[in-house]
């Protein structure tokens, strides 16, 4: 089920979701000799859960959270993201959330900007 275009949790995953999160599995083991859960017993098994990630590559740590977390995980990702080829595909299949981020849409303003030098007076 998608509700709203969100990823409703207790649905079963479809057959391609599931493919992908098997060939990032290879991915992970492939690049790291080990990863180390800590604190994954505090991770609610049910209900919506917001996790925040402090990232130094995007892509690195959506793949550990999807291959290491026990229940579906949906990604918010830059609107303009979803246009690109294969990041886009992906993240459709993922059921990543679009954001338009306020720098994807900034128009370049007219007009000029007029800088004043205020002499404070001393009191004496």
């Amino acid at each position: 089920r998608v509700h709203g275009g969100l990823f409703v949790m207790g649905e079963r995953r479809s057959i391609l979701y599931t493919l992908l999160i098997w060939c990032l599995q290879i991915v992970v083991n492939t690049f790291f000799r080990t990863v180390k859960r800590v604190g994954h017993e505090n991770f609610p098994k049910s209900g919506p859960t917001i996790v925040v990630a402090n990232h130094s590559n995007q892509f690195v740590d959506a793949i550990l959270l999807q291959t290491h977390c026990q229940r579906p995980i949906s990604f918010l990702i830059a609107e303009k993201s979803l246009h690109r080829p294969v990041i886009g595909h992906l993240a459709r299949l993922m059921k990543s959330v679009p954001v338009v981020r306020r720098r994807d849409v900034a128009v370049r303003g007219l007009g000029t900007i007029v800088a004043f030098k205020i002499e404070q007076q001393q009191q004496q």
